[in-house]
């Protein structure tokens, strides 16, 4: 796990940013991931804390949340974060981590923080794990395409589309539980709809076209569009456009649910030498 060192005094807020390797690569200035447009985006406000560790699943990562997230936001700081985001699913999805295990750990992080007397007023954000960007294969003149869809189908590039896919409606789920409840410190940011979406280019409507066709971005599937390097570099790692998008959906999705969050609304705080 990165462990960003604080060099803000102990009168800052801090905002946790939680994750895989989504959330830790997003810091890097050269994607302007969603942690890079925050960190500069806060900067005199707010120090913004990169808890994403790459490779990794709930199941590692619950040892280590009580000590890198509460723990750490005890030690760094006199107040309360004044936010969490969880980005997870995308690994657990991959390496076959059970949908009931990974969502009782998911439900496990929310608890803590709810709980946990230094996080009162602290705002979670969840975040879903986006799609992937599997290669959709072409049938030849001299293939029968309804094989080459069956075939398609049952291949692993498919099938890891559809397990993201299920991972993430069950994080949407349990945020909505949350957002019943505790609606004025839990929300949800659906990237795998929300990226899908922005790919087709045409709203709600596109969406719903494409996904009674089967035919979803990325889903691998025989003239199914793809997203490109630019969206997800490998496949399963975000590209520039990627980040850029995500970006923007998680200052729309906190402005819009928590307008106190707004970097105006947040004292100038002075640097101690």
């Amino acid at each position: 796990m990165y462990f960003s060192p604080s060099c803000k005094p102990p009168n800052w807020p801090r905002i946790y940013l939680f994750g895989d390797s989504l959330t830790e690569w997003s810091f890097f200035e050269h994607d302007a991931g969603f942690g890079d447009r925050l960190t500069k985006y806060y900067d005199g406000r707010a120090e913004v804390v990169n808890r994403g560790q790459a490779g990794a699943t709930t199941r590692h990562l619950a040892p280590i949340f009580p000590r890198s997230v509460l723990a750490d936001a005890q030690t760094r700081s006199t107040v309360s974060p004044l936010l969490i985001t969880i980005f997870l699913g995308a690994n657990d999805a991959c390496f076959l981590v059970p949908l009931t295990e990974f969502l009782w750990h998911l439900r496990s992080f929310v608890n803590q923080v709810l709980e946990h007397p230094s996080f009162r007023t602290t705002k979670i954000l969840l975040m879903t794990p986006p799609p992937i960007d599997v290669t959709s294969p072409t049938p030849g003149p001299w293939e029968d395409e309804k094989e080459v869809e069956e075939e398609a189908r049952e291949g692993r590039g498919h099938q890891t589309w559809l397990e993201k896919r299920k991972f993430a409606e069950g994080i949407a789920a349990l945020a909505m539980e949350y957002m019943e409840t505790e609606e004025e410190r839990v929300w949800l940011l659906d990237a795998w709809k929300e990226i899908t979406t922005a790919r087709i280019g045409k709203g709600k409507e596109g969406f719903a076209e494409l996904n009674k066709k089967g035919k979803l971005p990325g889903c691998g599937l025989p003239w199914a569009m793809q997203f490109g390097r630019e969206w997800f570099r490998d496949g399963l790692h975000f590209g520039k456009k990627g980040y850029e998008v995500l970006g923007d959906c998680v200052f729309e999705t906190l402005f819009e649910t928590w307008p106190e969050l707004r970097r105006e609304n947040l004292k100038i705080l002075e640097e101690l030498s």
